[in-house]
């Protein structure tokens, strides 16, 4: 199985005052978002300069990963990431991202496919 990664995806709109002809809060794009299939999402992940600490984008991608309900948040710098664990409330920095399928294990998602129940006719 593969992970497919939307790259800055719209996850809030901004707005314009029609009134004012100013423009508000500025719309919330995510660097990527990590879907296992097409209608699952896994995780947001945030990417910064390489100059820049991994750890600098974590913060984002959790605001981000909140606002979709996933529960996996990653930044990176291209030479380390930072993990955030919703489902343990653990942070921590790893030197790869997990696999397709290790990420769909831990999201617990799995699961929750096994138990809907199947339309018929």
């Amino acid at each position: 199985m593969t992970i497919l990664a939307n790259k800055r995806p719209l996850l809030t709109e901004g707005y314009w005052s029609l009134v004012t002809n100013v423009s508000g809060k500025k719309p919330k794009r995510a660097d990527y978002i990590l879907r296992y299939k097409r209608d699952f999402m896994l995780a947001v992940v945030e990417a910064k300069a390489s100059y820049k600490n991994p750890s600098d984008g974590l913060q984002q991608a959790k605001e981000y990963a909140e606002i979709l309900g996933v529960k996996f948040a990653y930044s990176t710098n291209g030479h380390g990431i930072v993990e955030h664990d919703y489902l343990t409330g653990r942070e921590r920095e790893t030197e790869t991202f997990p696999s397709p399928d290790d990420l769909w294990k831990k999201s617990g998602k799995q699961r929750i496919l096994l138990m809907i129940p199947l339309q018929t006719g």
